[in-house]
């Protein structure tokens, strides 16, 4: 009963947080220079989609709410233990990191009350550091993602809880993200995920930002760059 309390009181005060973010606007200025390009005329375009990038990660790393890094053999990244109980994303995209010698051999999906089964997947690439979730949307409410490694021919189990976001919550999220959308319509798949992440960012919302742009196909070597720098902050080897 204990955990059940705490858990409520740990998503009631997630949900104020990200009300609290919706309802705020941050402007920043951030000033850019290229190495060789001192004094060049920098498009609109690219200063725009620097502007966006360098929005989000500097939110994330100078997010002093956020505990320190986890040293697990298995760190999982989305969901994650550090970032936050709340998903607005009812089909999460899996992300981890696993130590040498680790190997990831059962992910599953287990509603908290029924501990009812939703999803399972056994049959992973060991080099494999993501899954996507093909069970069906997630329904608001609360859940276990389970995993089983193996480390020295012994397995270990692991489990993080999360939460999917009330209906409401999700629907006007949506809206935001539709607005901020439309009124930048030509922006490219990167630069729109980038965007996308920035809106969960001032929400509170770490986790479905990071998924926005670990999903991009094909990303630029400079978010490349920034994804494993954040990979490292979470996962101390």
């Amino acid at each position: 009963m204990r955990k059940f309390s705490m858990r409520k009181f740990s998503l009631i005060r997630a949900s104020l947080l990200f009300s609290m973010g919706l309802t705020s606007s941050i402007i920043s200025s951030i000033p850019i220079a290229i190495p060789g390009m001192l004094g060049a005329k920098i498009p609109r375009a690219n200063r725009e989609q620097t502007h966006r990038q360098k929005g989000f990660f500097e939110k994330f790393f100078g997010d002093r709410e956020r505990r320190g890094g986890s040293r697990s053999p298995f760190c999982s990244i989305v969901p994650s233990p550090n970032l936050g109980s709340i998903l607005w994303n009812n089909m999460p995209l899996l992300v981890w990191k696993t130590k040498r010698g680790v190997t990831v051999k059962k992910i599953a999906i287990v509603n908290f009350d029924t501990e009812e089964t939703i999803w399972s997947e056994d049959n992973i690439d060991p080099a494999q550091q993501f899954l996507v979730y093909t069970g069906m949307p997630l329904a608001s409410g609360e859940y276990q993602y389970k995993v089983v490694y193996e480390l020295n021919q012994k397995e270990f189990p692991t489990e993080i809880d999360f939460d999917i976001m009330a209906e409401g919550d999700r629907d006007r999220m949506a809206r935001e993200l539709q607005q901020r959308a439309s009124q930048n319509p030509n922006l490219s798949p990167e630069e729109l995920a980038l965007q996308r992440a920035d809106v969960f960012a001032d929400a509170k919302l770490w986790v479905d930002g990071l998924q926005e742009l670990f999903a991009l196909q094909n990303p630029s070597p400079i978010l490349v760059g920034e994804l494993q720098k954040l990979r490292n902050s979470l996962c101390q080897d």
